[in-house]
């Protein structure tokens, strides 16, 4: 009978001690950032891409619409970077940027709902000037940004087409803006012109509002070939 006292207060001693954790247990998951200025860090894409992953890049629209949070364009960004953790989850992890891409358009259906907004342009491939031709490379872009965009920025990676795939050569490149902006340091160096070789540049894009809203949208140049190792 003293065993059957002693368990009710036992019980509610648990509780109680359940109930004070909780608060210990929210600070452990350290908060999101809520000055809207500040960039968002794009997870640079895997060294090497297959040609189907290459081919998903290519995106069909070029506008970013501002209608996420901070956190929801963040893990998006985490399902856009295709490397897998492991063999067993590489086709998890194509099947999870085929849908970001999905989403990206389903994005667009919104679109006259939202009134921020940028274009993104990644623009062509060609020899850099500033390199003495030396090098090749591109300048994306984002453009009409609205108003109330107050950080951008964008981040562009260098690929060159293999027999197997697409093999990281340059990047990324990360520039910052306040709206409108471009970014002039893409290039690859050249290592000798003895062959022609396809090249492309991808660039990933992001925003914020001063209100806080984000989006985030990716596109390629395209192939290029060149005389350039």
């Amino acid at each position: 009978m003293n065993t059957r006292l002693l368990a009710v207060p036992t019980m509610l001693i648990l509780a109680a001690a359940l109930l004070c954790a909780s608060p210990a247990a929210a600070e452990d998951t350290p908060p999101s950032t809520s000055d809207p200025s500040a960039p968002i860090e794009v997870p640079p894409l895997p060294n090497t891409l297959t040609n189907e992953q290459m081919a998903e890049l290519s995106s069909d629209t070029n506008k970013i619409v501002f209608d996420e949070t901070r956190a929801e364009t963040e893990e998006k960004l985490e399902t856009l970077n295709l490397e897998p953790s492991d063999a067993g989850t590489s086709d998890a992890k194509a099947a999870s940027f085929h849908t970001a891409g999905l989403r990206t358009v389903g994005v667009m259906t919104r679109a006259s709902l939202a009134s921020s907004k940028c274009f993104l342009v990644p623009g062509n491939m060609w020899g850099r000037k500033s390199s003495n031709y030396g090098g090749i490379g591109s300048k994306p872009a984002l453009r009409n940004c609205s108003a109330n965009v107050v950080k951008t920025g964008m981040a562009s990676e260098v690929f060159r087409q293999e027999w197997w795939g697409w093999v990281k050569v340059a990047g990324p490149f990360n520039s910052y803006g306040t709206g409108s902006m471009q970014s002039k340091d893409v290039t690859y160096w050249c290592n000798g012109k003895t062959r022609d070789n396809r090249f492309q540049v991808i660039t990933t894009a992001w925003g914020t509002t001063g209100r806080g809203q984000t989006g985030v949208g990716r596109d390629t140049t395209g192939a290029y070939t060149f005389r350039c190792n």
